[in-house]
């Protein structure tokens, strides 16, 4: 499941306000909440892959996010309290934007009911790829999800695998998928107490095709397989400010060796 822009393992939140008031006056919520500034990454290995990301707010709700380069933007869509849309666009050295991919969310009582993706698939931007993922809350244990391809011309829809969410105090602990021809695939996460960079953002917990990144708390290790071989580990380490945020995460693989650092500002 895509998660979002390489911000989008995820993404950058906008400022740290803190109120101070008297006995007379009343508190905005929205100013004691803690959002990401920027994000930077780094690439242990692929250093020309190395990118930062500005996010800017309004209030608790995200509005865009922006590559410090000016080479790639985000921007997001409420509905409400809730992310109808978010559109991904590269932009070009004249300034251009050229759409690249978009998400776009449906809800019903509450919850997330579908995700539409859509994404190019030409080199001159004509052709799209569209999948469809229609997600089901009957279940006490789990959410469960139908993956399809959506042919762009009939808006026909083919399935091509279904899955399983597991949830536990707030946090994504298991995404089980299964394909058609009998092959499947499953991802766990262990977690620490701190808080998640993004668990302030309006809505976004309830983007269910974002994987981790909508926990409450933050990832320390993952092991994901599919049917026909061993899982691979990937072990998650963090520094944090005093409020309990991330402000390092380090990514290290199942050879011991760090290949990603996350760095949060706020």
């Amino acid at each position: 499941m895509r998660e979002l822009l390489p911000l989008i393992g995820i993404l950058t939140l906008l400022f740290t306000a803190c109120s101070k008031d008297d006995d007379s006056s009343t508190t905005d919520p929205a100013e004691d909440l803690v959002l990401p500034k920027t994000i930077r990454y780094t690439y242990i290995d692929y250093p020309e892959d190395n990118s930062a990301v500005n996010v800017t707010y309004n209030e608790n709700k995200i509005v865009e996010v922006l590559g410090v380069d000016g080479s790639s933007k985000s921007v997001f869509t409420y509905d409400g309290d809730f992310i109808s849309q978010i559109v991904d666009y590269d932009i070009d050295e004249n300034g251009n934007e050229v759409f690249d991919f978009s998400n776009t969310y449906t809800y019903k009582d509450g919850k997330l009911s579908s995700a539409l993706s859509k994404e190019v698939s030409s080199q001159d931007g004509t052709e799209f790829y569209v999948q469809k993922t229609v997600y089901s809350h009957d279940s006490d244990e789990y959410v469960s999800y139908v993956m399809y391809d959506v042919n762009e011309e009939t808006n026909e829809e083919t399935k091509y695998g279904e899955g399983r969410l597991y949830f536990k105090d707030g946090n994504l602990v298991k995404d089980e998928e299964f394909y058609e021809g009998e092959s499947s695939y499953a991802d766990t996460y262990e977690y620490d107490d701190k808080k998640s960079p993004l668990s302030n953002v309006l809505g976004y917990n309830l983007l269910l095709d974002n994987s981790k990144e909508i926990s409450k708390n933050n990832v320390v290790k993952e092991s994901f397989s599919y049917s026909s071989g061993e899982p691979n580990i990937d072990i998650y380490e963090y520094e944090y400010n005093e409020d309990g945020y991330p402000i390092k995460k380090t990514e290290i693989g199942d050879n011991g060796e760090d290949y990603i650092i996350t760095e949060y500002t706020y």
